[in-house]
């Protein structure tokens, strides 16, 4: 048991590093993960406390690290969904600016066709219940191939007959229509939320491909600007597919606006952000650059570095673009020795073995999606959770999951686990900020395996941390920070509520004169 050191740090902002820097190298074949061999991976997605799910053709696993989270399977016959075969999934708040329990939600295609939603709850992970059904599966937007929450106000879904959006209400309400389908009759296969939403400005944007069947198509956004969906074609570049669309993070975005990368066919292209988020999209250009491989499958951006992956059928390749604007080359630096700007192959695919999907978690940790099973190379921080408390005498749990392991932690400039308090914003009366910091925490790791946890309440007892200072109803949110070049980063985990009251035992009294039973729940 030792306490947590500055872990992770400097390799944050340097692209993949070479073999010096400290990661681990996870291999999932579709049998570990208990689907079938013969699987496929059709996306990936994370909680809000960064733990991935996997949509496949035989089921939905999520994953804890490398671990399979306790509540895996889910799956036609244990969860009453509407098939095996997920072709999508996402999550969203149960209601638009509410934190801590969020929806799940779920894209069914030709087989079984429809949308289907659930709840993770922050205390106790996924709610039991089988999930509700939004789709009948009878029209063409009930054939759902992509999902992406706006964490604004809406969930946005692409389908056989077109863009189809949802509104996310009260937590005790389903999702309500709310617009759609955008370029009716078109199939929408990929679609990308942009980053603008989680502004102050409060002006949520989804891109999308939209194509006849069989026929090139267009780029396309819609912007809610005063609450009405405005759609115009992006640029004047017809593409006969997209297999991804991905925004670079705005710490590396030239202009005001990040930028956003396009892959077709062998070719990238980057369309600037202020052209996107103009009046006038249709006037956006972009000029392409080669990939390596024979077709690309699919594209992620590191949301911290702005690295480009694109998976294809010879491996996962990455490259981080330079300049102002930045923008990448075509060659291929794969296995040369530095410096050589271009292309890298991932090395963490068995020989040909092909990658059909690539995923960035929050935390830039690269998930693979391939003909074998699911490869991830943990890089950094991939988990930070917690457990809801009650009461004066209640205990706070915060567990951090980390991939760096034993003696291999790379010397940071700082990192600081931290409860800190949340209070209304004054300009923004009923929405929370964070406050001062209520208790820095140490963290012990267990038995050497890169996980850390520690203990805090509020009244001094043996074996904890704390107290925590705290009144009738105050939240709190888990913050994990630490610093790379000077610059600040933080990773922000589930939020807690307090209140000083007596946990709600909601019994149930069964039997008569000579039977008496009681279920606590």
């Amino acid at each position: 048991m030792r306490p947590v050191r500055p872990l992770l740090v400097a390799a944050c902002l340097a692209g993949l590093p070479g073999a010096a820097l400290a990661y681990r190298d996870v291999e999932l074949s579709y049998t570990a993960l208990r689907v079938s061999a013969a699987t496929r991976t059709n996306g990936f997605a994370t909680d809000q406390i960064n733990q991935v799910w996997v949509a496949t053709d035989q089921g939905l696993p999520a994953l804890e690290g490398d671990r399979l989270a306790r509540f895996f399977p889910l799956n036609r016959i244990s969860d009453g969904l509407l098939a095996n075969a997920v072709q999508a999934v996402a999550f969203g708040p149960l209601e638009v600016g509410a934190t801590g329990d969020e929806h799940f939600f779920l894209g069914f295609g030709a087989a079984a066709a429809g949308i289907q939603y659930g709840r993770i709850l922050a205390a106790t992970g996924l709610n039991p219940k089988p999930p509700k059904a939004l789709l009948r599966g009878v029209e063409k937007e009930d054939r759902v191939f992509a999902l992406a929450s706006d964490h604004v106000r809406s969930l946005w879904a692409g389908t056989e007959g077109g863009l189809v959006e949802w509104k996310v209400g009260a937590a005790i309400a389903a999702p309500a229509s709310g617009g759609g389908p955008y370029r009716s009759g078109d199939v929408v296969r990929t679609l990308v939320v942009a980053p603008w939403g989680a502004e102050a400005s409060r002006d949520p944007a989804v891109v999308f491909f939209a194509a006849a069947s069989g026929a090139p198509g267009h780029l396309y956004r819609v912007r809610h600007g005063d609450g009405v969906a405005n759609v115009k074609q992006i640029g004047r570049t017809s593409f006969d597919g997209v297999a991804g669309l991905a925004f670079e993070p705005r710490a590396v975005a030239s202009g005001t606006d990040a930028a956003l990368w396009v892959a077709s066919g062998r070719d990238l292209w980057r369309y600037a952000g202020a052209d996107l988020r103009g009046d006038t999209p249709e006037a956006a250009a972009a000029s392409p650059v080669r990939a390596p491989g024979d077709a690309i499958n699919g594209l992620a951006v590191d949301p911290l570095t702005g690295t480009v992956w694109v998976a294809t059928d010879q491996g996962a390749y990455f490259q981080e673009p330079a300049g102002t604007p930045p923008a990448l080359v075509p060659a291929d630096c794969t296995g040369l020795a530095d410096p050589c700007r271009g292309w890298r192959r991932l090395e963490v695919t068995r020989s040909g073995e092909k990658v059909h999907r690539v995923f960035l978690d929050p935390l830039g940790n690269p998930w693979l999606g391939t003909d074998r099973g699911v490869r991830v190379r943990l890089l950094r921080l991939l988990t930070l959770s917690g457990r809801r408390f009650v009461g004066k005498d209640a205990r706070g749990t915060v567990t951090l999951e980390d991939s760096f392991l034993g003696d291999n932690g790379l010397a940071g400039e700082g990192v600081q686990i931290a409860v800190v308090k949340l209070v209304e914003d004054p300009a923004s009366p009923g929405s929370f900020v964070e406050g001062a910091t209520a208790l820095t925490l140490d963290l012990v790791e267990e038995a050497d395996t890169g996980r850390f946890s520690a203990t805090f309440g509020f009244s001094a007892a043996p074996g904890i941390q704390g107290p925590l200072a705290a009144n009738r109803d105050d939240a709190f949110r888990l913050v994990y920070r630490f610093t790379v070049g000077g610059a600040p980063l933080a990773v922000r985990g589930p939020e807690f509520s307090w209140s000083d009251e007596k946990p709600f035992e909601d019994d149930l009294w069964i039997g008569g004169g000579c039977f008496l039973k009681a279920l606590g729940r």
